[in-house]
């Protein structure tokens, strides 16, 4: 018999690691970081990443994670979870449970007065949270490679809002740059000498003490198709897909302009 929990505290966590830690290897092939264990399951911008478990006796044998935030939109502060991450051992993906672990995600979101939930899912999971989940589709992008002469920095928004505990939690895990251009503050990430274009903030709002790192014209960046001036000479490196499952009517998600800093990937 199958069993659901939902874990919130830190002591329960501790008391699932394992089990968990075992859940991850099995359907990701590799094994699951301590300091990603520590910022994506225990550690939360505002005290609430929220963790739903099925077991069978024992063993736990699904999960799903979301972590509450907060969108910027026309100047009010909206709140709303990012579903991160699910996880269903092969032998055990027709007893139900992702439609179950989906319900309870939904159940807690509404009891907690979010909005609506947000995902990124991978190609593999988009047409499954579309069947089980009744998410609706924000924007699908391409993700691109490009010079950074080419990044349109005033098309990039700041819809993620960067109050101090989300600022701390965001980039407490890896190393993330900031550079003062003009009015503007870009936050972005480098990998292996290509730089992902994260978001940009007004400078003027920001509110963050930063190291300035300048960015070359020619660097190599990636970002969102919908960030660059010229399509045509951009390199297709990726997808990236945008979701919601809206809990009330507040948010016109036409309005809302997604950036990289919002999805738990980057």
């Amino acid at each position: 018999m199958i069993t659901y929990r939902v874990i919130r505290t830190k002591s329960e966590k501790e008391g699932i690691k394992a089990g968990f830690f075992s859940l991850f290897e099995s359907v990701y092939m590799k094994s699951l970081k301590e300091s990603d264990w520590e910022h994506q399951f225990v550690h939360s911008p505002y005290d609430d990443t929220v963790m739903f478990i099925a077991s069978d006796g024992d063993k736990i044998v699904g999960s799903s994670v979301m972590i509450r935030q907060t969108l910027s939109y026309d100047g009010e502060s909206v709140p709303y979870y990012l579903f991160t991450s699910s996880a269903i051992l092969t032998d055990y993906r027709t007893y139900g449970i992702y439609p179950e672990l989906l319900k309870m995600q939904k159940e807690y979101a509404a009891e907690n007065k979010a909005s609506f939930i947000f995902a990124f899912p991978n190609e593999t999971a988009f047409p499954v949270l579309k069947l089980f989940g009744r998410f609706k589709v924000v924007g699908k992008y391409d993700l691109v490679k490009t010079d950074f002469k080419n990044f349109n920095i005033n098309r990039l928004s700041d819809a993620l809002k960067l109050d101090e505990n989300m600022f701390c939690w965001r980039f407490e895990h890896k190393p993330y740059y900031f550079s003062n251009i003009s009015d503007k503050i870009v936050i972005f990430k480098d990998y292996e000498g290509v730089l992902d274009m994260l978001a940009v903030y007004d400078k003027a709002s920001f509110g963050h003490d930063f190291a300035d790192t300048a960015i070359e014209q020619d660097a190599t960046i990636i970002t969102l198709d919908a960030n660059v001036i010229d399509r045509s000479v951009c390199e297709t490196f990726g997808r990236v897909n945008a979701t919601y499952f809206a809990l009330n009517n507040d948010v016109d998600f036409e309005k809302v302009n997604i950036n990289l800093l919002m999805s738990d990937v980057f």
